[in-house]
């Protein structure tokens, strides 16, 4: 039963005003209507002249407590602790009549004087002489680190330029069946230009000879695995500027160590191929070893499985070697290293990026990505900047900024990958540290300009016909310029020369 005070309405009210005749409804005269928005038009007024009242006061105020502080700054030469109107003559410390909100337990009340009152106009100063009175501190900017550093650092070309430099008529030569099985490594010899070793999962090593004028390769020799002292195959390869060559073997497919096998020869490449193979006798590593790299004539690092790095230190005259660990603060494999100045950079599986000082034998810093890491390459010009590789389906490359200890950039192959991912896949730097290039899991070598300020993924793709599977190496030659090399897992080595495009929007 409904309320008889509030009858149910359900729109019926409102259905009936809508249905009453417009012969019927209550008409309003032009003369209501005209007094009505004057009166609205009188109201508006009256409230623009109280705001223009408020704001010019507060303009007065403002003009008053600038003077003052000018004053004081000429006088004292220093900002005043308290202003005038803050002190006691200023204010009356009597208690006013409590309201009907206070009672006799509430705090004194002090009244402020008017600022009419509170405040003596000064004499009007020049605008010059309250400048040169103010002592102002320097301000250092403090600069921002942020995940891409400042594009008009001197140091950093990485997205500085709206476009980006395009190779053209690329002219290709390949050399078939260079190992019996894939191919593993692959470097240059930094004192002879023209010589280039690589090394496949049978367990030979090859070196060939490079012809820049007729764009060919040459087969100078090779060392097969009995030669070599193992039943595995050479993991990587390192050739040093003092024309010696380090190889570090693998273990067998029991992934254990064999205790006859060798994990460490330096061969001295001067009177090759009739240069003596000085095996290591030492066998630090518990388990495989993956990476090795120079720090002088004597002395080289190695890392691998087993999470440990290791220094060694080679007596050729004696005909020994020592070794010492350096750390091991990797959790998993130690998979790359590089030498940046004196700082071994060193990379693994575990997702961890270290930079150790060798000199001081100390922590330099370290740094958690967020991809497990399969190479490290150092710009050859802007030596802060460092190539980071990632056998994942995407985000495959990681530019490191040293200075800031942070990501810097970030590539991408083509969108769609197919195929399983491997660590072999290691990309590099032209000679002028402005391109990087990287195979892939086809035929294809993906091409990145980093000034360009979109860069994101790659600035061009060559597919290249001679390799039918996946290249595993794509490597700008570190000598002679606009030539590229790649390798595959086909077996097939190829010599690639190029044109350049001074740039391409």
């Amino acid at each position: 039963m409904h309320n008889k005070r509030s009858p149910p309405n359900n729109g019926k009210r409102k259905r009936e005003a809508n249905t009453i005749p417009p012969d019927k409804r209550r008409k309003t005269s032009s003369s209501d209507l005209v007094a009505y928005y004057t009166s609205q038009v009188r109201h508006w007024e009256q409230k623009v002249a109280t705001y223009e009242e408020k704001l010019q006061f507060a303009k007065d105020e403002i003009i008053k407590a600038a003077r003052l502080l000018a004053d004081a700054c000429s006088n004292s030469n220093t900002l005043v602790d308290e202003p005038p109107f803050y002190q006691d003559e200023v204010y009356r410390s009597n208690e006013i009549t409590p309201t009907p909100y206070e009672n006799k337990y509430s705090p004194p009340v002090k009244r402020r004087l008017g600022i009419k009152e509170a405040i003596k106009k000064p004499p009007p100063m020049d605008r010059k002489i309250i400048v040169e009175s103010m002592q102002i501190p320097e301000i250092r900017r403090k600069r921002k680190h942020d995940s891409h550093p400042s594009i008009e650092d001197d140091d950093n070309p990485i997205r500085t330029k709206d476009d980006y430099r395009c190779i053209n008529d690329l002219s290709s030569a390949y050399s078939e069946g260079i190992h019996d099985r894939k191919p593993r490594g692959l470097d240059f010899n930094p004192s002879q230009p023209e010589t280039l070793v690589t090394s496949g999962l049978g367990g030979t090593v090859s070196f060939w000879n490079y012809d820049y004028a007729e764009n060919r390769l040459s087969a100078v020799g090779s060392l097969d695995k009995h030669s070599l002292q193992t039943s595995g195959y050479v993991e990587d390869i390192c050739w040093s500027k003092h024309n010696r060559i380090a190889l570090l073997f693998s273990v067998g497919k029991d992934k254990q160590a064999n205790e006859n096998d060798p994990q460490l020869c330096v061969i001295n490449t001067h009177n090759f191929p009739s240069a003596p193979v000085k095996f290591c006798s030492s066998r630090p590593h518990s388990k495989a070893p993956k990476c090795v790299t120079w720090v002088d004539d004597n002395n080289l690092v190695t890392a691998g499985s087993d999470r440990s790095i290791y220094l060694w230190t080679m007596d050729y005259n004696n005909h020994s070697d020592h070794h010492s660990m350096i750390h091991e603060l990797h959790t998993s494999s130690v998979s790359c290293m590089s030498f940046n100045n004196t700082y071994l950079l060193t990379g693994g599986m575990d997702k961890k990026f270290i930079s150790w000082d060798i000199e001081n034998e100390s922590l330099n810093y370290k740094l958690k990505l967020t991809q497990k890491i399969s190479a490290l390459r150092v710009n050859p010009d802007y030596p802060n900047l460092i190539l980071v590789a990632h056998p994942t389906r995407s985000n495959q490359i990681t530019i490191l900024d040293d200075r800031f200890h942070q990501p810097a950039l970030t590539l991408t192959w083509e969108p769609k990958i197919k195929g399983a991912m491997t660590s072999y896949i290691k990309p590099s730097w032209s000679q002028d540290g402005f391109m990087i290039c990287s195979g892939g899991l086809s035929s294809i070598i993906n091409l990145w300009d980093i000034r360009y300020k979109s860069a994101k993924g790659p600035s061009q793709t060559y597919k290249l016909d001679g390799h039918k599977l996946r290249i595993l190496r794509a490597e700008f030659h570190p000598f002679y310029s606009k030539t590229l090399l790649t390798l595959s897992s086909d077996r097939v080595l190829g010599t690639h020369t190029y044109s350049v495009n001074k740039n391409k929007h």
